[in-house]
């Protein structure tokens, strides 16, 4: 007796043991997480002759990359606002972390935002379909996007997930990559690298995200903030993603308050 949202499987994927398996995994962390504000929950999966649903919580709104595609004046969105999303962004993070997961796909896609009565915005993570966690054995099959472009979206990978040779285990981190990338691109309006899969690669691997796009109007705090972030070292960026928040909520306090 709730209206509920209701995920189908396309039924030619359906007989896929490896979307299966995925949708298990899906399943699993969802309920290691458990019910959190800024996570949207499952519910249930359905299997039904042969076709696979997925019943989760429905939560109206629109992606955080809809809502930044869809700019009529300035790119990007207003500072407070960009906070706020990132500090609700960072609490479901802080709980996935907890869990031991790592999600892999953090981007504004995966970001839900619905308008309250009160002019505020409640954001919502959500597609836990890559996400694995930290004692999942190595070997364990790297389930794919269902469109094929491989795990994640090149835009918001963390030099790890390029190169682990050379930049170590994807972790905690590399979620709060994504993260920084996403706030990056909340006050510009496109993310630091841009162009083509190498150009996008190159840049996460060699190249300075480029701060001097940021408005003259922000405080030097906000440079601060996003070069932690964006270290391209794993021990250099924040230390969990309660550490990211602490140093956001101090941002945030320097900034007029979200209308």
């Amino acid at each position: 007796a709730r209206q509920v949202a209701v995920k189908t499987i396309r039924p030619e994927l359906s007989a896929s043991e490896e979307v299966r398996a995925r949708i298990k995994r899906e399943c699993r962390l969802h309920a290691a997480i458990g019910v959190h504000p800024h996570i949207v929950t499952l519910y249930d999966s359905i299997e039904e002759h042969g076709h696979l649903s997925l019943v989760m919580e429905y939560f109206a709104g629109e992606t955080l990359a809809a809502r930044l595609a869809d700019q009529s004046a300035a790119p990007g969105i207003a500072p407070p606002l960009a906070l706020d999303i990132v500090r609700q962004l960072l609490r479901a993070l802080a709980a996935i972390h907890e869990a031991g997961i790592v999600h892999r796909d953090i981007k504004t896609a995966n970001i839900l935002l619905q308008p309250q009565e009160d002019g505020s915005i409640v954001a919502k993570l959500t597609d836990f379909g890559i996400a694995r966690t930290a004692v999942e054995d190595a070997d364990l099959t790297r389930l794919t996007a269902l469109d094929g472009q491989g795990p994640g979206t090149p835009a918001y990978m963390a030099p790890e997930r390029i190169d682990s040779q050379s930049f170590g285990a994807i972790g905690p981190a590399s979620d709060l990559y994504a993260v920084g990338v996403i706030l990056y691109e909340l006050f510009t309006g496109r993310p630091p690298f841009t162009g083509t899969m190498t150009e996008i690669f190159s840049g996460h691997l060699v190249q300075s995200p480029g701060l001097e796009r940021l408005s003259a109007a922000l405080p030097d705090q906000c440079h601060t903030l996003l070069q932690t972030a964006l270290a391209k070292q794993v021990e250099d960026r924040f230390a969990s993603a309660g550490a990211f928040l602490t140093a956001v909520e101090e941002v945030a306090a320097l900034l007029v308050p979200v209308q």
